[in-house]
């Protein structure tokens, strides 16, 4: 089962970006990506084993993703679970808006 995981991440951090230039911040403070993500799901795994794991899930080579798993995501990208998944979302003008430049 694939999900757009990277596709949060970068509206995440284009969110970020936003906020941070309109306060003055580094561009990145507060930056998301997917090693921080895999480390809130295998808070117990070495860096490297969080690698594989992202990237499989990242892929779609994973056969089952944990409803709990979903439930991260959205809390802590700040988006719904119909994004994670590719469905039409409240967040797709959010992400062209921010993201065009990355696409």
């Amino acid at each position: 089962m694939k999900i757009e995981l990277q596709k949060a991440i970068d509206l995440y951090s284009a969110r970020t970006q936003e906020r941070n230039k309109q306060l003055g911040r580094a561009l990145h403070y507060n930056a998301m990506n997917a090693q921080r993500i895999g480390m809130l799901l295998y808070p117990n795994s070495a860096y490297e084993s969080i690698s594989v794991s992202m990237s499989r899930l990242s892929t779609g080579k994973v056969k089952k993703i944990s409803i709990d798993w979903i439930a991260l995501f959205t809390k802590e990208l700040g988006v719904d679970a119909n994004f994670i998944f590719g469905q039409p979302s409240n967040f797709d003008g959010e992400y062209q808006r921010l993201c065009k430049n990355k696409l």
